[in-house]
């Protein structure tokens, strides 16, 4: 044991039976704040996790080995009431503690997300609305420019997957002829976990 090595409890980003303990016991040789988010060795591969508890270390009876973290990716990255709400809904609908923190992680994929944005940027450009999407851009621009004072305006467009609805509003979005706030709310599926 080393003078002031730190003992961290980390909830790793991944499912874990609900059978055992959420969290592991990491060593660190400097402090870590809860909250923050870290790589860690769990088995044969490398995670993310959310530091849960950081103590100083103690004599452990056995010879009991702990692994290192492998390093901190960012420091106070959840808050506590964050935290709060992830063991609330963790408990509540019984799902392991390190799938419902997953969900407060944005993917780190700058590189990928770099490389798709070019990507969609180059299919914007080929994208050939049809008939029924420029009448629906051309109404709901009317609306909207016609009567903006009175703003709120909200549209709700009918159509199975991939018909090209976000399509319509980024367009009429486009059309606006003030700078406006738009809010576009979109189904996510999280298949993932």
């Amino acid at each position: 044991m080393k003078k002031n090595q730190r003992i961290i409890d980390v909830v790793p980003l991944t499912k874990i039976p609900l059978t055992r303990d959420q969290f592991f016991y990491y060593l660190s040789e400097q402090e870590i704040p809860v909250g923050s988010l870290v790589s860690i060795p769990l088995f044969n591969r490398s995670v993310e996790g959310i530091v849960l508890n950081s103590r100083y270390d103690f004599e452990r009876l056995g010879n009991i080995q702990l692994k290192k973290i492998n390093k901190v990716l960012e420091e106070n990255f959840l808050d506590k009431s964050q935290l709060e709400l992830a063991k609330f809904i963790s408990e509540y609908y019984v799902s392991p503690l390190g799938i419902v923190l997953k969900s407060f992680v944005p993917k780190r994929t700058k590189s990928r997300n770099k490389k798709q944005a070019e990507k969609s940027k180059k299919l914007v450009k080929n994208i050939t609305l049809n008939t029924e999407q420029n009448k629906a851009i051309a109404e709901i621009s009317k609306k909207i420019n016609w009567k903006l004072e009175i703003g709120n305006w909200k549209f709700l467009l009918h159509g199975p997957s991939g018909s090209g609805k976000t399509e319509v509003y980024i367009h009429a979005i486009k059309n606006l002829k003030k700078n406006e706030q738009v809010l576009i709310l979109l189904p996510e599926l999280n298949d993932d976990i």
